[in-house]
């Protein structure tokens, strides 16, 4: 992997800190992104310089059309050809909320980003074939079905959990498109749950069942 260059959303805590800390131990160069926290980010770099290997904060809001423009000027600047794109920021807002552009803050931070973002970057991932998209989905697509109708929820109850579901769904739905839009051009794209994980996002959008079940999530490390 040495030479290759990974990028990894929402790199500066929880489960895209993991990713990138492994990424960096395999060999890759690996771009850390985050939206505000920069502390975060740059903690994540300077352990991966300190174990021997390279990375860069590549700040960028993925929410936010231009914030992904951004990510994607600085790591075809810095890096050029990408390897591995890991689309896993995500965000479970609990009222809501409208991004710049008037879109609904969950899609738009789960789904319309990660689609930005995976098609500016299309062409450096074919530079680098064989190369791998992974979307980092949820569990919780298992409960939801797709409202073609009403995609960014603005009918109805807002209900956290079943409006991220839905999102999670839309990503994987997306993962199949992808592995047959891109497949030909040496792009292999998977979607995955990493499981119930003990995270600040867990801890912040699901306190209730953080608190249930952190015993547990302590006992299985």
């Amino acid at each position: 992997m040495n030479g290759r260059t990974a990028l990894v959303t929402g790199a500066g805590k929880g489960i895209g800190r993991a990713v990138a800390l492994r990424l960096a131990g395999m060999g890759f160069q690996v771009a850390v992104n985050y939206r505000s926290s920069e502390k975060a980010a740059l903690e994540v770099c300077d352990i991966i310089a300190a174990g021997g290997g390279t990375a860069f904060p590549a700040r960028g809001d993925v929410s936010d059309p231009e914030g992904v423009k951004q990510v994607f000027s600085l790591v075809a600047e810095r890096a050029g050809p990408v390897s591995v794109l890991v689309n896993n920021a995500g965000s479970m807002i609990a009222e809501r909320t409208e991004s710049v552009d008037g879109i609904e803050m969950t899609f738009a931070t789960n789904v319309v980003g990660p689609f930005l973002l995976t098609e500016l970057l299309a062409d450096l991932l074919a530079a680098s074939a064989p190369s791998r998209i992974i979307n980092v989905s949820s569990g919780g697509m298992y409960t939801a079905k797709l409202d073609l109708a009403d995609p960014q929820t603005e009918r109805g109850t807002y209900d956290p959990p079943a409006v991220y579901a839905r999102t999670k769904r839309a990503e994987v739905v997306l993962t199949e498109e992808w592995a047959r839009r891109l497949g030909p051009r040496g792009i292999v794209v998977h979607a995955m749950h990493p499981g119930w994980a003990d995270t600040p996002g867990v801890e912040t959008s699901l306190p209730r069942f953080h608190q249930l079940t952190k015993p547990l999530l302590r006992n299985a490390e």
